[in-house]
This record gives structure tokens, C-alpha cells and sequence, in this order.
């Protein structure tokens, strides 16, 4: 017996596919509605509809114009192989709101949904919206920090300077259950756990901060069991959302970026008005012999960072490849001016983005405390040009490129691993 009884892939009815941003934190939440049923049983029947998903999503990437040539093709059913991964490992294996942890610092250059942030440290914790939590810890030295509560409704952001330290840094607070004297806050309905971002421009100088967190209802309510309904659903959610969240939702994001912003950025800055970074994003599409120049005058910000993607919105890789750069990599003009230089081969530039052989992929920037943020702007360019029209660019050599190297692989191992 399949937990979804549907014969249809074609996203009319699941979740998934009408959410805003289907995020990992929604297998979560249609898990815990689960119980278990004498009818279900585990045999080959319950991996039918993953199998038919996977096809489904491979026809999609079949037909996707963004990904038409063999390099882009190669990236695009990787990612789909990862994406099963990415499922199990952000919303399964950490699945008890009753006995809490932090998951460890995401290693985004390995696996990825939605373009996470090079310089980004991000963990998870699950909680309940109907128990109580202690949290606690020492915050580190990331020039951005945030907490959202995942799937909280209305949204919930804590900042960096919403937490109440002491001199070295520690904290202690409350969330949910009654309220108490000092730090603490409720719960909002369908709240399904907590997602922490750390964004630091010195990689190798990277301090993470230190979270812990305990359910002080851990004893008094029934925990969820992993019975044969709940594992038979488990098949079924992941493969949807892989399919409608992680393939038909990205693919139709890109589509509609290409339609406005390609080889350019979209032409205003989302969430200013949040305590998120402020963002802005556009597609780029080059031909072999072709360059894309990314300029914007320097943003005073607490942090900054400008990130390449597929155009499936999964970061590449940055530990061994240049395809990101943020304030503290980059080497600014003398006037202030912030330029870089997007193409298939090195231009022998200091500020280069590599495309990974890719033809078509997302550029996505973000700005945290930036007094001057603002769109970038582009030119194309003929790769045969670049010298002379960047001439006064700084150039880089070999050897420097070497060291360029060196520096994000030891940062990354640094930041995400020690």
C-alpha cells in the first residue's frame, strides 16, 4: 500500500509543488501526521512511486533548455542523484524534536539545494511547536548570524544582536511551553525546528559559533516511532519532494529569472526590509568565447558575497574551483569599484568567478549591514577583449593563483570541518 494514493506525478495536489519555497523543514512536517496502519506493508510496492518520480524528474531534465549541452546535462543529473541525499540527511536522520541536536556545519560545496552560501556555515535542529526548549551557547565571530525558525507561521528571525551575551559571548534562552522571567520566546504554530546561518568572509580566521539545545518536555510526551506507515511514507514524501521541490520548482525559478535577468541581475534587492541578507539574482548563458564583467561600486557592508550556481540553484564548488568571491577575496579598484570577471577559462585576473565549463548557471549576491548595496552591473564581452578593455585590472599570476588555491581549500576545511 503507497501512502499517497495518486496516480498522477504531475503536481496537482502535492505540497510540495504549491509551496512558495518548499524547503526540506516540509518533509518534516508531513512525517509527524504519520501513523502507522495495519494494512501497509513493506515490499517491492513501496518504492514504485519513488521509482516513477526519479523517471519523471529525469524526463524533466531531458527536456530542460537550460541544461541542453553535455557539461550542463552532466551537472543536472548529478544533482538529481544528490538530491536523494540532501533528503535523507536534512530531514530524516534528524528527525526527534524530543532529544534535539545540532546537525554539523553543512559542507554546501558537497550537497546542496537552493544556492546556499559559500562563506554560510548552516545547521538545523528539530523542535515541536507544542514543547518547551533551552537553548544555549557562545556566538563566534561571523560578521552575519541569524535563526529562523523553520516553517513558523508568522515567520521568525533572530539576529545576531536579538541574543543577550555576556562578555565572552554566552547565551541562554527560552523558546516555547509558558512563559518565563528573562530571555524568552513562544512558539509558532507549525514550527518544525531551527535553521542557523553564519556568514564569514575570513575563511581560515572562521570562529563558529557553539549551539546546544534540550527538549524539557522529553519525558512527559510519546515520541514518534518508526513503524512500518511512517517508513513507507518516507518513500513517498522524499521522492515528491525531490521531484516537485528540488527539479520542477528550480527549473521553473530559472526560467522565469531567464525571461528578465539574463546575463544581468534582477533589478532590485529582496528582503531589505528583513533581517535576511539582502539579495539580488540573474542567470548567465556564455557562449565559449565570451566573458560576462560584474561591477558594482563597494558596499560598505558588514558582509558581503557573490556566488555562482547551476541553473538548477546548486552551489558549486567552491573549495577547489573560484566561483566565489566575497569583501575580504576580493581585490577592489582604486576608485572602490567592485569588478569581476565571469568566464569558461582564466583570464589571468586576480577577481575571477570560473564557470566550471558550465553554459548557462545562477549568479546570486548578498549584502548584511551594507550602508550602499546595490545591483550589480554586467558586460559582455568577447574573451579575446578583456585585456583591453580591463587593462588597468589587476593581474594574476600563476603562482598567485596557486596561493589563491591553497587559501579556499585550507578556509573551507577550516570553516565547515574543524
Amino acid at each position: 500500500m503507497s501512502w499517497i494514493n495518486e496516480s498522477d506525478l504531475q503536481a496537482t495536489t502535492s505540497l510540495f509543488a504549491s509551496a512558495q519555497m518548499p524547503s526540506s523543514a516540509l518533509i518534516d512536517k508531513l512525517l509527524r501526521e504519520v501513523e502507522d496502519a495495519p494494512e501497509v506493508v513493506l515490499d517491492e510496492t513501496t518504492v514504485e512511486i519513488y521509482g516513477q518520480r526519479l523517471v519523471e524528474a529525469a524526463r524533466l531534465l531531458d527536456g530542460y533548455p537550460l541544461t541542453s549541452n553535455r557539461v550542463d546535462r552532466a551537472e543536472s543529473f548529478h544533482y538529481l542523484l544528490l538530491m536523494t541525499a540532501y533528503a535523507v540527511e536534512s530531514a530524516i536522520t534528524n528527525h526527534d524534536p524530543l532529544h534535539p541536536m545540532w546537525t554539523a556545519p553543512g559542507q554546501s560545496h558537497l550537497l546542496d539545494w537552493g544556492a546556499a552560501s559559500p562563506d554560510g556555515v548552516y545547521r538545523r535542529a528539530t523542535i515541536r511547536d507544542d514543547c518547551s526548549y533551552r537553548m544555549w551557547g557562545q556566538l563566534g565571530n561571523a560578521p552575519y548570524l541569524s535563526m529562523d525558525f523553520r516553517q513558523s507561521n508568522p515567520a521568525v528571525t533572530l539576529a545576531r544582536s536579538d541574543f543577550d551575551v555576556d562578555s565572552e559571548g554566552n547565551f541562554e534562552f527560552f523558546v516555547g511551553g509558558e512563559p518565563r522571567d528573562g530571555p524568552w520566546l513562544p512558539l509558532q504554530p507549525g514550527t518544525t525546528g531551527i535553521a542557523a546561518r553564519e556568514f564569514f568572509d575570513d575563511w581560515r580566521g572562521a570562529k563558529r559559533s557553539r549551539f546546544r539545545i534540550e527538549c524539557l518536555d522529553s519525558g512527559t510526551i510519546s515520541p514518534s516511532e518508526w513503524n512500518a506507515g511512517r517508513v513507507a511514507a518516507c518513500f513517498d514524501v522524499v521522492s515528491d519532494w525531490i521531484l516537485e521541490a528540488s527539479i520542477r520548482f528550480w527549473m521553473k525559478k530559472s526560467t522565469e529569472l531567464a525571461e528578465i535577468a539574463l546575463n544581468s541581475f534582477r533589478p532590485e534587492l529582496a528582503r531589505t526590509e528583513t533581517k535576511l541578507p539582502a539579495v539580488t539574482s540573474g542567470l548567465w548563458q556564455l557562449a565559449p568565447d565570451e566573458v560576462l564583467v560584474i561591477e558594482f561600486p563597494g558596499p560598505e557592508a558588514d558582509f558581503w558575497g557573490l556566488q555562482l550556481a547551476s541553473s538548477l540553484w546548486h552551489t558549486l564548488d567552491y573549495a577547489n574551483r573560484f566561483t566565489s568571491i566575497n569583501q575580504a577575496q576580493m581585490q577592489p579598484e582604486p576608485n572602490g569599484m567592485c569588478r569581476v570577471v565571469l568566464s569558461h577559462r582564466d583570464p589571468g585576473l586576480y577577481n575571477w568567478l570560473d564557470t566550471m565549463g558550465l553554459e548557462c548557471g545562477l549568479m546570486i549576491i548578498r549584502f548584511c549591514g551594507a550602508a550602499k548595496a546595490s545591483v550589480p552591473k554586467t558586460r559582455l564581452l568577447k574573451a579575446a577583449d578583456v585585456g583591453d578593455e580591463l587593462r588597468d585590472a589587476r593581474r594574476c599570476s600563476s603562482d598567485e593563483r596557486h596561493v589563491q588555491r591553497s587559501n579556499r581549500r585550507e578556509g573551507v576545511a577550516h570553516m565547515v570541518c574543524d
